[in-house]
């Protein structure tokens, strides 16, 4: 019979010894989210030193009228203490590598210029933004262009890093001292800048100083051997607290912009549907640039605001559509409502057109007529298109 195996404990259940609640209700789904946690590890610092002198810096001598590349390693313990001890490199062959550049990592300090308080590590307050401009729910388009909706933005949120002092270790071996100058100087040329990859995360560099020697093992290989230690500024950012924020009460590590919701008054049904209405109500209805302002709710008022008809266009040209046998149905009598475009949901094609793309609507004879926007903002009509309105028509 399988084991299951056991989930490592989080950050949470290690520092508290109890196990945490999750809160569904607080975490953004990141099913199909192609944007992975940020994280930057020792390792990452350790390979963007790696990747710079392979890839930027890329060391070369010449042996023998020939061009080499030389190899740089990171060193792990025994790598280290046998080049300490033999004063070379060998492969696995057991054949001496010339030239070559082996570091390590000596120390890690706390960089106190840069002091983050983080108050409980488990809970963190400190964030930096980011906004993702196009997405899947943020997807840019002419239908929303010429509708005028705002594009909801998308944002990350990660904590802010521990900045730390770093010291390397480096050793450069060659057979002549001819090659090392060349290592040397590409090294001097690179030391202060920002050692990384492109669009990834770069680390500031120091060298203070680099000691040559020419030295015989016991073997009597000669090597031509220079050392020297790098400082690094660097940040860290641990692999597991970003996936942990958005179960975090309060943090959030993926979020929208929210949307804009306009309340009004409408119904969808007549006054003889409020069979038990006793009274007059007062409501505070939203109307235009006048602001909100109160009115009384009757019995004419709401079988006013219950009208939804839904009507096709009899004839279009490049820049409007007439309604037959249909008019616009105008709100009671002190009402203090009026019928405006806004009243009205027009689609072309199925396409709901907004109504700042509509110039005017109005009454001609037993026709309503729609006249569109026909400058550089709006678009013409074609004579096979479908137009429906839906709105507030009356009947003739």
């Amino acid at each position: 019979m399988a084991i299951k195996p056991q989930l490592p404990k989080s950050q949470y259940e290690l520092s508290t010894g109890t196990a945490e609640e999750l809160n569904r209700g607080q975490v953004v789904s990141r099913k199909d989210d192609t944007v992975k946690d940020l994280k930057i590890t020792l390792r990452d610092i350790d390979f963007a030193i790696k990747y710079y002198f392979q890839n930027v810096i890329k060391p070369q001598v010449v042996e023998q009228d020939k061009i080499i590349n030389v190899p740089i390693i990171y060193a792990n313990p025994e790598r280290w203490k046998s080049i300490q001890r033999d004063g070379y490199f060998k492969d696995e062959k057991d054949k001496v590598i010339l030239p070559i550049i082996a570091f390590k990592r000596n120390t890690i300090a706390k960089d106190d210029a840069y002091a983050v308080d983080k108050l409980d590590a488990n809970n963190p307050m400190l964030f930096y933004p980011f906004k993702k401009r196009w997405s899947d729910k943020n997807r840019y388009d002419n239908f929303k262009v010429q509708m005028g909706l705002a594009p909801t933005e998308e944002y990350y949120s990660v904590v802010m890093p521990d900045y730390v002092t770093m010291t390397y270790e480096f050793v450069v071996m060659t057979e002549a001292v001819e090659q090392m100058n060349k290592i040397v100087e590409a090294v001097i040329y690179s030391e202060g800048s920002y050692w990384g990859e492109p669009e990834r995360f770069k680390f500031r560099t120091k060298i203070q100083s680099y000691n040559t020697n020419i030295e015989t093992s016991a073997d009597n290989i000669r090597t031509v051997k220079t050392t020297f230690n790098m400082e690094l500024n660097g940040y860290l950012v641990p692999d597991t607290i970003n996936a942990k924020l958005s179960t975090v009460v309060g943090n959030v590590q993926r979020a929208f912009s929210p949307k804009k919701v306009v309340w009004g008054f409408d119904v969808d049904k007549t006054s003889e549907f409020f069979t038990t209405t006793t009274k007059e109500e007062e409501y505070s209805v939203a109307r235009g640039d006048a602001g909100v302002i109160p009115i009384q709710v009757t019995t004419e008022i709401t079988d006013y605001l219950a009208v939804s008809i839904t009507r096709t266009a009899t004839s279009i040209t490049t820049s409007s559509a007439t309604f037959a046998g249909v008019n616009i149905l105008q709100a009671p009598y002190g009402s203090g409502l009026t019928t405006t475009k806004e009243n009205f949901a027009v689609f072309v094609n199925g396409q709901y057109v907004h109504s700042t793309f509509i110039s005017s609507m109005e009454d001609d004879g037993n026709n309503v007529v729609i006249t569109f926007v026909t400058d550089s903002t709006g678009f013409s009509l074609d004579l096979t298109d479908i137009l429906v309105a839906v709105g507030k028509f009356t009947i003739l």
